[in-house]
This record gives C-alpha cells, structure tokens and sequence, in this order.
C-alpha cells in the first residue's frame, strides 16, 4: 500500500439476507459494481456498514471476505476494527492483517469515553498493535462517538507512538481542522473526506481522498467532480456538488441508511435489510425514493 491515497473509497453495505443473516456471497457483486463504477478502494465494516450492530463474528467473516475479494477487483481493502472493547478491536486488527487488507482504522469509544487526546492515542494504539505491519488510520465521527478531541494534537502524537499511524478518516465539518491535518508534516499523511456532499470543500483544503456511502452508487458524479476541481474547473465542481447534495437530501427524506441500502438494488446489488434498531423501508417506501430519484436526474448522473 503506497503511502498515499488518491480517490473514492466506497463505505459498503454489510449485505444481509432477507431474514437479516449475513450474506457473503453479494461481497463479489459488490466489489465487481464498484470496480465497474470507478471506486478505487472500500472501508469495511465503518457507520454505514453497520459496525457495532454486526456481533463480533460476522465483523471477522466480512473482513476475511473483503480480504479474500477486493485484490480481485483491484479494490484497497481498509477494515475497520474499533469498537468499545480492546481485546475485541485488538482481535480484529490482527485478523485484518491476517486478510491482508491494505488498512485498518478506529473510532474513539463511544460508552466510556476518551477525555483527552493522550487517553485516545493509547486506546488507538493497544488496536493497532496486534497489526504492526498494517497502516493504521483514526475514524475520526464526532456525531456517532461524540468524543470531538483536535485531530492535529492527536496526529502530532500519534505519529510517534503508534509506529503504523497512516492517517485519519475526516467525518467533521470543520475545513479549517481538515486543511491543518491534510497540511501536517507537509501533507506526509492521508486524510480522507468523510461528508459525500461536502467533497468540493474537502478538495479545496488539499484532500485528495474520501471515504463515503453515497459512492456506492454514485460514483460517476464524484469522479467526474474531482476532476473539475483538478482542471480548476470550479463551475463544473460546484454544480456537480449540488447534484450530490440534492441527492443525500432525497435519501434522508426517506431515512439515510435504509435508502442508501435499498438503492444497490436498483443496481443489481441487493444488500438486504438494515438491522435494527434501523427501519428498512417498505415496498412502498423503496418504490417512492424510486420515483423522487428519477425525478432528480439521478440515474443519468451516475451512469457509467
């Protein structure tokens, strides 16, 4: 794995079957649509993958999946292994690195909870260790783990206590936060976007890279704005950021995650249900974001 990252990194659903078991045989359906759709690597197993409402288990048997299938699709594997309890995050460092997945990453606690960065670096680092030949980077999600400690006194001591730190996923919506981690130590670390509708932003700071649900399935529009903010094509980017807004608004309308899960099917890419205490929507309901898609234009801007 080169030290840099550059493009879309897909956050895959964890596919179940209708009756809400894991589905690893959809894992290569998926892998094949994102290697069709332009996306260059996956985060397993992160927020939009249902993390911590997957039993310890199915964690280690999707990342062994993903491990097994994303080379195949010329995908970069990161797996994400944290969770509230060490020995369990330290246990799927190590299978991650036995899969050998490109990357493994971690968000703060979210029960007991990190008070401050030098408590954060050491539980990070006890589920990096098992993993010493793995980059390692921090899932950085204030709104999920509501711990909100500054990323730039985190990396600065990060990066000398754990020997694998590789960068962080960025799911804030501080640019200027973002700018002076992508700029520390002259840009020596990955830092990926997390916000899909916020990606101009992210760019405009010197990300290069980002991690997202919406690139499941919409892909094409990314790529194609990540090149008109490369081209300096700054009208291009902006409408094409628009577009990407419009469209996560008309997926919360009718519930992010639910929605989001249920547009692969219209892909071909059935993923199943969302696992509660999520609501999966309805017949009814997966027709109705149907139609407000199409009424979007969203099917002709994710064309391949």
């Amino acid at each position: 794995m080169s030290s840099k990252i550059r493009g879309l990194i897909a956050a895959p659903h964890t596919p179940f079957t209708s009756d809400g078991n894991l589905n690893l045989d959809m894992v290569d359906k998926q892998a094949a649509h994102f290697e069709r759709t332009g996306v260059v690597g996956v985060f397993v197993g992160g927020t939009t993958g249902e993390s911590l409402s997957l039993s310890h288990t199915e964690r280690i048997q999707l990342i062994e999946r993903w491990g097994a299938i994303g080379r195949n699709h010329n995908l970069r594997v990161i797996a994400h292994v944290g969770g509230n309890a060490v020995p369990e995050a330290r246990e799927l460092a190590k299978k991650s690195e036995d899969a050998n997945v490109d990357g493994i990453a971690a968000m703060a606690p979210c029960f007991f909870r990190s008070a401050s960065v030098a408590n954060l670096v050491e539980f990070t680092r006890l589920i990096a260790e098992p993993a010493g030949s793995t980059p390692f980077y921090f899932y950085h999600i204030p709104s999920m783990t509501h711990v909100e400690l500054p990323m730039v006194p985190y990396m600065e001591t990060a990066s000398k206590q754990i020997p694998t730190f590789a960068g962080l996923k960025f799911t804030h919506s501080d640019l200027c936060e973002e700018l002076e981690c992508a700029s520390f130590e002259g840009g020596k670390y990955d830092v990926l976007h997390g916000f899909d509708e916020t990606l101009v932003g992210g760019m405009a700071v010197g990300v290069r890279a980002a991690v997202g649900s919406t690139y499941n399935y919409a892909a094409p529009l990314y790529n194609t704005l990540m090149k008109a903010v490369e081209n300096g094509d700054a009208e291009t980017a902006r409408s094409l950021q628009q577009k990407s807004a419009a469209m996560v608004r008309v997926i919360q309308r009718h519930g992010f995650m639910a929605g989001s899960k249920a547009i692969m099917s219209f892909f071909g890419v059935d993923c199943g249900p969302v696992r509660r205490p999520l609501e999966s929507l309805l017949p009814a309901g997966i027709d109705a974001l149907r139609a407000d898609l199409e009424t979007l234009g969203f099917f002709d801007w994710v064309a391949v």
